[in-house]
């Protein structure tokens, strides 16, 4: 009967044991899980910082080169109003800041991950 008793602590012990195991793996599936998840977004956020970057990008370019025709038009045209050129050198200058401050972002995101 003694050793029935012990036996059955043993196998207790033993019960015991394997479902703290098994709650540690629960636990670290969930932070695994849970991480993944942050990766994700994180990754979700520079795709979408990357594509924002890009289209700056181009938009810049485009600008640029209206404010290059322009000036070449005022330069040919010297008595040429220089509203439009004004206006979108401006435009120019708010799309720079604007791609600094996008860039900065995707370095964040990119730190993120």
């Amino acid at each position: 009967m003694k050793q029935e008793i012990e036996i059955l602590k043993q196998e207790n012990e033993c019960q015991r044991g394997a479902s703290n195991v098994m709650l540690r793996k629960i636990n670290a599936f969930i932070v695994c899980e849970s991480k993944a998840s942050e990766v994700e977004a994180c990754q979700q956020k520079l795709r979408e910082e990357e594509r924002l970057v890009a289209d700056l990008s181009a938009e810049l370019q485009l600008q640029e080169a209206t404010v290059k025709q322009l000036r070449e038009q005022a330069d040919s045209q010297p008595t040429a109003p220089t509203g439009e050129m004004d206006e979108a050198v401006k435009v120019v200058d708010d799309l720079k800041r604007r791609l600094v401050d996008a860039e900065e972002e995707k370095q964040k995101a990119l730190g993120q991950l």
